[in-house]
């Protein structure tokens, strides 16, 4: 028997929801016609299409490549479908267009609106990235034009310049420079620097300028970082950096945080222990909240781990929770390194520190992460070892005794666990993470960041798995305009 469109419906249906029962909703059928399309087509097929148990339906690898096809299929039926109901227009087809990431973001939006009105039949593609992948695409023929930054040559490549732009120093309403109408070039040797990466014309000019000039600037960060996590649809961002040193000081995380605060409706820092009032200079820059881990709460053990160094100091670190929620932040993220320590004394000791600080600051926010620590090179091994049955009895005590605090799961953890965990116990995690720095400008983490990433996963895999559990991904539940 040859397969009908409403089969391949239906079982679409089944695949992208991972339930019969959503599937019979969204479809306005019985679940027991769902069941009867969806049995017909496996034996059409003479194959297995879904795994199925009491609590999830998967697809097989036959259900896998017949749902790609199946796409295909609908794809080219509703392009057929436009193309009979569409008039003949001189003005269709396909336009594939290349831009610069930032020309995407701020340069094109009220130009393609106008396009998109004034030519409603041209399926516009649009593709963004550095100079050099743009560059690829136009020899590689797989871009029809293109908006760069000039110099730009290539074999077979036609150029026509549109405009010149004026390049400008921002700098804060505060600095000494913002009541000057100009400044010489020389005179900003000591300041800190947001540029564009260096992969990027706009930076190769600026870098060509500064050198002529003998500045090297001291760069802050680069704005490929804030904007390839923002193009992967994040609103939540968490900015991390080592102990306090003359290069990562208070000035540099504020210039971070008020760069990162442009751009995503909650801004978090993990840093080194602070006074209240640095804490209120970040929460002023725009940061709503700080985490910061107590490691243990076992004092022999913890000075044993911190020989010497600022760290060193326990009851700093640990009243650092309290003058976080006092400087003004809106939320404090607390967690032990679990392993260092008895995990039982430890969580015990964490309970109780949270709570204390939900009663004095009760109109602040206390979320609480789990991260372990695993075997590392050079022979260490933790001295109380954490395993997952361990881990998960931790999570649920906590999910009983606090069930309304937000409990963390970071991609330290293996994609199984993390899976079990959703949805029972955690209520947040961590997805498509990057330990290095510029780490989100490749596509591929390297193997030194600052700890291992177990779940490797991509934002669709990762909240497709959310949803085959019948739970919703929220990227923002915080909008800036509340700061």
């Amino acid at each position: 028997m040859p397969i009908n469109f409403r089969q391949l419906e239906v079982f679409r249906a089944v695949a992208e929801t991972r339930s019969f029962t959503r599937a019979s909703h969204t479809l306005f059928i019985s679940q027991s016609t769902v069941s009867q399309h969806v049995r017909e087509l496996e034996e059409s097929l003479g194959v297995r299409l879904f795994d199925r148990n009491r609590r999830n339906v998967a697809l097989t690898q036959a259900g896998e490549r017949l749902l790609e096809h199946g796409r295909a299929v609908f794809q080219l039926l509703e392009e057929a479908e436009s193309r009979a109901r569409t008039p003949e227009d001189p003005y269709s087809g396909k336009l594939a267009f290349g831009c610069a990431s930032t020309t995407l973001l701020y340069h094109l939006p009220p130009i393609l609106m106008e396009y998109a009105q004034r030519y409603p039949n041209v399926e516009l593609r649009i593709t963004d990235g550095t100079i050099g992948e743009v560059a690829t695409q136009m020899w590689n023929q797989s871009l029809d034009l293109a908006l760069v930054v000039l110099p730009f040559s290539g074999p077979g490549i036609d150029k026509e310049p549109l405009f010149e732009e004026r390049f400008v120093i921002a700098v804060p309403s505060r600095s000494r420079w913002a009541r000057q109408a100009k400044l010489n070039v020389e005179d900003l040797r000591e300041e800190r620097f947001v540029l564009h990466r260096q992969s990027q014309n706009t930076r190769k000019l600026v870098d060509r300028y500064l050198f002529k000039k003998r500045v090297t600037p001291k760069v802050v960060i680069e704005l490929a970082e804030t904007e390839a996590i923002k193009a992967m649809g994040f609103e939540e961002v968490l900015l991390l950096t080592g102990e306090r040193t003359p290069q990562a000081d208070l000035d540099y995380l504020r210039d971070a945080v008020a760069e990162a605060a442009q751009r995503f409706s909650a801004v978090t820092i993990e840093a080194f222990p602070m006074a209240s009032d640095e804490y209120r200079v970040l929460a002023e820059a725009g940061a709503i909240g700080v985490t910061i881990y107590q490691e243990t709460y076992e004092p022999v053990q913890y000075e044993q781990m911190h020989r010497w160094g600022p760290k060193r100091d326990y009851d700093n670190r640990l009243a650092a929770p309290a003058r976080v929620l006092e400087g003004g932040m809106r939320t404090v993220g607390m967690g032990t390194l679990l392993g260092l320590s008895d995990p039982r004394f430890d969580s015990l000791c964490l309970y109780r520190h949270a709570m204390q600080l939900r009663r004095r600051y009760w109109q602040s926010g206390v979320s609480l992460s789990f991260p372990r620590v695993c075997p590392q090179e050079g022979g260490y091994h933790p001295p109380f070892p954490v395993d997952d049955r361990t881990l998960a009895q931790i999570i649920f005590a906590f999910r009983i005794c606090m069930p309304d605090v937000p409990l963390v799961l970071s991609t330290r953890e293996a994609p199984g666990f993390r899976d079990g965990m959703a949805g029972v116990g955690i209520n947040k995690m961590s997805i498509a993470s990057r330990t290095t720095v510029g780490g989100y400008q490749g596509s591929v983490e390297s193997p030194d960041g600052q700890f291992q990433v177990n779940d490797g996963r991509d934002i669709e895999t990762f909240c497709a798995m959310l949803k085959g559990k019948g739970l919703e991904p929220v990227f923002k539940n915080w909008d800036k305009v509340y700061r």
